[in-house]
């Protein structure tokens, strides 16, 4: 769901899930011994550190790949923090997410709301990041308290869905998440500049939305348990689409063998009946 080098945007309420999806792809990724930053200008280094090693990652997994950093003044305040903000754009990374828009944008003195502001911040930050370290970046926002006109959109500029060179995610609470609890989020397609996602999403909602993952997280025993599914309807869809593709053969070539209709229609025998 994610393009290396491009910057992407998760968004949804508050407290809708949206950073346990993109930490679920940190302890993912840092099992896998991939080096991943983490930008926050929400939370802090322990909670971010403890929901990891709780997703199946190990103290030592987490200690060698994980690269955390929470900014809590303007970059180049002072020749310290120049350093530091410098050294964000160096190694190579295979995702980066910066977790709070909104305050990252307050702590540099810019508005949400205004475009140009906006895309002064989405040059300098998010897609530098993508440039220089190759990394998939994922910036985790905020929606508007409204739904009526809320639409496909994170709250603010409409400079920020249009400043994204990869692809934007809607979070709509299924269950709610929580430690002792199976939560389950729907994610939201809503745009795909690279072009590869719009194939594999369900139909277009009134927004522009497309249905493409349905995020469990299972906090009931003593790890988290993450699951990314297909959501419902779109296993529907496609379960019909594959029906069809079956019967238009058959009826066309009678008394085929399974493993035939399978090879023929390029469906998986499992689910040539």
């Amino acid at each position: 769901l994610l393009y290396a080098g491009r910057t992407h945007s998760i968004h949804g309420e508050s407290e809708s899930g949206k950073s346990w999806v993109a930490q679920a792809e940190c302890a993912r990724l840092v099992r896998l011994g991939f080096h991943v930053k983490y930008v926050d200008f929400e939370s802090d280094a322990g909670t971010v550190a403890g929901r990891l090693v709780r997703l199946g990652a190990t103290a030592a997994q987490v200690r060698e790949y994980f690269h955390y950093s929470a900014p809590i003044v303007k970059p180049g305040a002072d020749q310290l923090e120049y350093a530091a903000w410098s050294r964000m754009f160096t190694g190579r990374f295979a995702l980066v997410v910066i977790d709070g828009v909104t305050d990252a944008l307050g702590l540099w003195g810019l508005k949400t709301a205004d475009n140009d502001d906006y895309t002064t911040f989405s040059r300098a930050f998010p897609r530098r990041l993508a440039t220089e370290t190759g990394a998939a970046v994922l910036l985790v926002d905020h929606v508007t308290k409204s739904t009526e006109n809320r639409g496909r959109f994170a709250v603010g500029g409409q400079a920020k869905m249009n400043s994204l060179s990869g692809a934007a995610y809607v979070v709509d609470v299924v269950e709610p998440m929580g430690i002792g609890i199976r939560g389950v989020l729907s994610l939201g397609l809503a745009k795909d500049r690279g072009g590869y996602l719009r194939g594999k999403a369900g139909k277009f909602d009134r927004n522009r939305v497309q249905p493409i993952a349905e995020f469990v997280l299972d906090g009931t025993g003593e790890h988290l348990m993450v699951a990314v599914n297909p959501p419902p309807a779109l296993e529907e869809e496609r379960t019909d689409e594959r029906t069809t593709k079956i019967i238009s053969y058959v009826q066309q070539y009678p008394g085929q063998s399974q493993s035939v209709i399978a090879r023929e229609t390029g469906i998986r025998p499992a689910d040539v009946i």
